[in-house]
């Protein structure tokens, strides 16, 4: 776009610009034209070149050059357009009017080209930005979802609960500020992206979300807000086991006798002699007071095993075990808990509301 608007301003200066000699009348124009692109500023040398040129052209050119910042003008949607387009009709009899609305038809178009750069590049910068705490905010949520495996963690951010309620709160903040970026992106412009999503105001904002998040738990705590859709706290367990798949596992302690079946088995154990059932039962009979004794600690540490290891008791089905593997989760009323502190950072009116309509029912019953 820059190169093929430089080539059209060439011609321009050649032809309105350039004397027989080859000098230039306006020595400036040749100059700006003559240097390398360079960004933004380059377009601000092309035009300056295009502005030092009007007082050159005839009042035809004018006016075809008119028509087609007109038609730019309206397809950027910039207000005065209808005005210029007014103003260039009545001045068509008068050519110095009509040069001088075209002037500031050409110096309002590119006020509002820089001025659509600077929206431009200032989205893109609150963008990143708000990318930038988005992967923080995702990364954080990455990790505790890692480590909520481990059923010590997950005691942790239980009974640590208000953590857990102001990162909830503090994610509804962010998550309502993005949303909103969002949606208005194409609305916003430099000052309200520069105040309303600048990392300063995003901060305040999420840290607003936390404390709104952490009053709102107290509200629930203290019965001040309630119904089936609230948590209900009092006496709840916040962890609860559930029985996710069924492993299956060879058996490698069993012996290779048992290869040979189920009836070789059963012919061994005929082949034993009374004396060697005497012995099995004295020493059984020996061993019943001490296993009387430790069975009881030696139950739990089994247990806990089997909890620990596989979360339920083992199941023998002939050649190996089958393991039921356990997972620990949150309740539903924990999960109700965390759904109402997003909400209460992600709403800006949902505490001041609930706070409101307390203290007006506490005057009216007062």
């Amino acid at each position: 776009m820059w190169s093929s608007y430089k080539i059209g301003l060439n011609v321009l200066n050649e032809r309105l610009n350039r004397n027989p000699d080859g000098s230039y009348d306006i020595p400036r124009v040749p100059e700006l034209l003559s240097e390398a692109e360079e960004g933004s500023k380059s377009w601000k040398k092309l035009f300056e070149a295009k502005r030092l040129l009007i007082p050159k052209m005839t009042p035809e050119m004018i006016q075809a050059e008119s028509i087609r910042g007109l038609e730019q003008a309206k397809a950027w949607d910039i207000p005065e357009a209808a005005t210029y387009e007014a103003n260039l009709a009545s001045a068509q009899d008068n050519p110095k009017l009509q040069e001088a609305v075209y002037e500031q038809l050409v110096d309002s178009l590119q006020y509002h080209h820089y001025q659509r750069l600077l929206h431009d590049h200032t989205r893109s910068r609150t963008a990143r930005n708000l990318n930038l705490v988005g992967v923080v905010v995702v990364g954080v949520a990455m990790i505790a979802l890692i480590g909520f495996s481990e059923p010590e963690i997950m005691r942790f951010v239980v009974e640590y609960s208000f953590f857990s309620v102001m990162w909830f709160g503090m994610t509804g903040a962010y998550l309502s500020r993005m949303i909103a970026f969002q949606t208005d992106l194409n609305g916003l412009d430099h000052s309200a992206l520069r105040i309303n999503f600048s990392p300063l105001s995003l901060g305040v904002r999420m840290i607003v979300g936390a404390l709104g998040a952490m009053i709102f738990y107290l509200l629930i705590l203290g019965d001040l807000v309630g119904g089936e859709f609230f948590p209900e706290l009092h006496g709840e367990q916040f962890l609860v086991g559930y029985s996710v798949f069924t492993e299956y596992y060879e058996d490698t302690a069993q012996p290779e006798a048992h290869q040979d079946g189920v009836a070789s088995s059963s012919k061994a154990e005929d082949t034993l002699t009374e004396a060697e059932t005497a012995q099995g039962e004295g020493e059984e009979t020996a061993s019943t007071e001490s296993r009387t004794e430790h069975g009881t600690a030696a139950d739990q540490v089994e247990g806990q095993d089997q909890t620990a290891d596989t979360g339920g008791p083992d199941e023998e089905d002939g050649k190996g075990k089958l393991s039921d593997v356990r997972i620990t989760l949150f309740t539903s009323q924990f999960a109700k808990l965390l759904i109402w502190a997003t909400l209460a950072g992600f709403s800006e009116r949902l505490l001041p509301n609930r706070l409101t309509g307390i203290a007006t029912n506490d005057r009216k019953s007062a």
